[in-house]
């Protein structure tokens, strides 16, 4: 649900009950989802990202919580971008001394440590989960006395949530790398994007995240076929309830959706 791409921007999405998204008016709009796939089709650094509020809007779900984002770019550039009472938040530069981002609003967070209201282990709580990785953080970029993607993943792993964490992403800007490990593969492994055609007239490419694989993964990506998407959403939705929607219709939906992108460069 977020990603790099050839640019070296990143996005990335988590749940924020706080979130309020703008009314209607002359923007178009887009699911918050698709907001992350728009990013990263188009921009390549996170100042772009705030400016195309401007352009477009976010629909807000039928039901559930929305989400807010984490942006960096390959100059280093990051930003917490929230939606509150319908208007874009964002802090960026000066206003986020520390760049992470759990699942309390960014103000909020950074209010916890500061007067550092949390302590100890974590547990659950959004704003603890955010002290303990400021706090890791700071301690690292004290010492340095560890492998920056190695210290990432230990920073993911002590504030991960048990069951309920079931994939770890670092994204290494600089190399253009992205290291990953899932629940049911705890092997880390790793793409280069650096050895991919992004050209329009390459073919389009997917990957199993939980297949049987390690270390460099860049190879193993098959070419994308309607049949590997379908049987991905079969797999992933089959204990969801559509709560009286046509499952069928849904289903066949999504499984077109991939091939109504248009590649444009």
């Amino acid at each position: 649900m977020g990603g790099m791409n050839e640019s070296g921007l990143v996005v990335e999405l988590l749940m924020l009950t706080e979130t309020v998204y703008p009314d209607p008016d002359s923007r178009p709009s887009i699911s918050m989802l698709q907001w992350v796939q728009y990013q990263l089709d188009n921009f390549s650094t996170t100042q772009e990202v705030i400016e195309s509020n401007s352009q477009l809007r976010i629909l807000p779900p039928l039901e559930g919580p929305g989400m807010h984002y984490f942006v960096c770019d390959r100059a280093g550039s990051c930003a917490s971008i929230e939606f509150l009472h319908g208007e874009l938040v964002d802090h960026t530069g000066g206003t986020m001394p520390v760049k992470v981002l759990t699942n309390s609003t960014y103000e909020d967070s950074l209010g916890s440590w500061i007067h550092e209201k949390q302590s100890g282990a974590p547990s659950y709580q959004t704003t603890g989960r955010f002290v303990l990785a400021a706090n890791l953080l700071k301690d690292y970029h004290t010492k340095k006395s560890e492998e920056p993607v190695n210290n990432a993943f230990s920073v993911l792993e002590k504030v991960s949530q048990g069951s309920f964490t079931k994939w770890s992403i670092v994204y290494d800007i600089s190399n253009l790398t992205i290291h990953f490990r899932t629940f049911s593969n705890q092997r880390i492994r790793h793409i280069a994007l650096r050895d991919f055609d992004f050209s329009c007239g390459s073919p389009v490419l997917v990957l199993d995240t939980n297949g049987d694989f390690q270390g460099d993964v860049t190879g193993k990506f098959l070419e994308y076929t309607r049949t590997t998407n379908r049987m991905l959403l079969e797999n992933a939705l089959r204990n969801i309830s559509f709560q009286g929607l046509d499952r069928k219709e849904i289903l066949d939906k999504m499984t077109r959706y991939p091939e109504d992108n248009i590649c444009m460069h």
